[in-house]
């Protein structure tokens, strides 16, 4: 499977949607800035906030809420021609990295925390045509807690946080990632 990089939210949501018309694939996003991951529910986030700071965003063709990405943090989008568990494969990964390095991980459901904070997560749609996208997002870089209450109309019931608190980089998740891409 071709894995592709890119550090533009449009980039990363244009690659996704054209696999989804028969092609597997997979992309890595991380930026210097931050920007917005939608699904396919307007009413999971504040579009006018989006709008009013000018960030860039890219949807999915899920249903859930949004995800904002803090420069440095990581998000996948992978397609496959049938339904997978690669999205919690990942979360696995970085579950199994944190508990290795002493830090306190919980799974809850689809989520990864560390010390009670939402550090990362998947999910994955269906498409009429059998293919299936999945979407991980690793949060690593500086939370900043005030654009998520402003970008997010879910009610935050678990906290977000950020790798970073940890010392962890990108450069450190990212390899995990590529290993379980390549294996696909």
């Amino acid at each position: 499977m071709e894995i592709k990089y890119t550090t533009s939210a449009k980039s990363f949501e244009r690659y996704a949607n054209e696999c989804l018309k028969g092609e597997e694939g997979a992309i890595i996003h991380s930026s210097d800035d931050n920007s917005v991951w939608v699904g396919q529910l307007e009413s999971a986030y504040n579009q006018e906030a989006i709008t009013e700071r000018g960030l860039d965003v890219g949807q999915g063709q899920y249903f859930a809420g949004a995800i904002v990405n803090m420069p440095g943090d990581i998000s996948v989008c992978i397609t496959k021609s049938h339904l997978s568990d690669v999205g919690l494969d990942i979360c696995d990964a970085v579950y199994n990295y944190l508990a290795d390095k002493g830090i306190e991980v919980v799974k809850d459901g689809n989520d990864i925390l560390a010390e009670g904070k939402k550090i990362a997560s998947s999910c994955q749609v269906e498409m009429p045509n059998g293919y299936c996208q999945t979407v991980a997002h690793i949060s690593i870089g500086k939370m900043d807690l005030e654009l998520v209450k402003a970008i997010c109309v879910k009610p935050m019931v678990k906290i977000p946080g950020a790798l970073s608190e940890y010392g962890i980089t990108a450069e450190d998740i990212l390899p995990i990632i590529q290993n379980i891409l390549e294996a696909l």
